[in-house]
């Protein structure tokens, strides 16, 4: 058993991707998945919204359960990243929220149990 399966994944967004949100502006970005406004977003989505995230064009309203919502600028058709921004998933029939931070040809998912609140996966994409 490795570390990882040990004990719980990191909550955290990696201080490489935290900097370059917070450079290119997003201060609305989400750098901690246990933060109050985190858990905040997910008893209440609506207040995603207000924070200046947008609700992602790629999923179908009528998918009950389902959102996705978006804070910068979003990977292109060929699914390359080349600015950077944030991508919240809440599958509420499957109880996961998953957090996409992309930026730079680099990609963080962080995967949430939503009834535990524990942190799954956390893991960089190439």
């Amino acid at each position: 058993m490795n570390k990882l399966q040990e004990k719980e994944a990191s909550s955290k967004v990696s201080s490489e991707l935290s900097n370059r949100l917070k450079q290119a502006g997003l201060f609305e970005a989400l750098t901690e998945v246990h933060s109050p406004r985190f858990r905040k977003y997910m008893k209440q989505p609506k207040h995603i919204l207000r924070h200046g995230w947008l609700l992602a064009p790629d999923i179908e309203m009528d998918e009950t359960g389902l959102r996705a919502y978006v804070l910068g600028e979003q990977p292109g058709a060929d699914g390359q990243t080349r600015g950077i921004g944030q991508r919240l998933i809440i599958d509420r029939n499957r109880r996961v929220a998953i957090l996409f931070t992309y930026g730079n040809g680099e990609i963080q998912e962080i995967r949430v149990d939503i009834e535990s609140a524990k942190v799954v996966d956390n893991r960089m994409i190439a």
